[in-house]
């Protein structure tokens, strides 16, 4: 892997430079980061969902927990899965961190850099869209298991199923964002 290049004061400009080879490299790894940080966020919205469920069946009587075992169940099981979304988005952002100057100072691009991007961009343009599209119905619709649950007039249990699945269908919207996003950003931040 290529090393940002550093200052060029003898070519009479004070910025660093981006090569086509590190340009590629860069949206290369925020492709690979993208589904794993899409993954990450997907964990943190779900992560909750066990706290809720147990709760609402030991308050039920549907299963032999006491309240305070399925809190503490609840709350070990969230715990967890947030330090391994965690430990996702923080080996995501070190794999990138040779080029976080990207975000931190101006920089300026070689020739054929914004080539390249565009294209790629381009190529990526009708993919972005239908990750958008995707987000932004998935998190409209995740609202829907909480009015049938409603329509139903169902029991205290089926209405936190229906919050549970509501998160679970808002999350994957979130991570179809997340994804989509990670990927458009890089290209748009070499492109400044």
């Amino acid at each position: 892997s290529a090393a940002p290049a550093e200052p060029q004061a003898e070519q009479g400009s004070p910025l660093r430079r981006v090569t086509l080879e590190q340009a590629q490299e860069y949206i290369s790894l925020r492709k690979a980061a993208a589904s794993r940080i899409a993954a990450a966020t997907l964990m943190c919205i779900y992560s909750p969902i066990a706290l809720i469920m147990l709760a609402a069946l030991s308050d039920s009587g549907a299963i032999a927990l006491s309240e305070n075992a399925a809190a503490g169940i609840g709350l070990a099981v969230i715990l967890v899965i947030v330090a391994l979304a965690v430990a996702i988005f923080i080996i995501c952002g070190s794999r990138s961190k040779e080029y976080e100057f990207l975000d931190k100072e101006p920089f300026e691009t070689e020739y054929g850099v914004t080539g390249m991007v565009n294209e790629r961009k381009k190529e990526f343009k009708d993919t972005y869209l239908r990750y958008v599209v995707i987000g932004t119905v998935l998190c409209i619709l995740s609202a829907v298991p909480l009015f049938v649950a409603m329509y139903l007039l169902a029991d205290d249990v089926i209405y936190v199923a229906a919050v549970s699945l509501l998160l679970m269908i808002a999350s994957i919207g979130c991570a179809a964002f997340v994804y989509g996003g990670t990927i458009q950003s890089a290209m748009d931040r070499l492109l400044e």
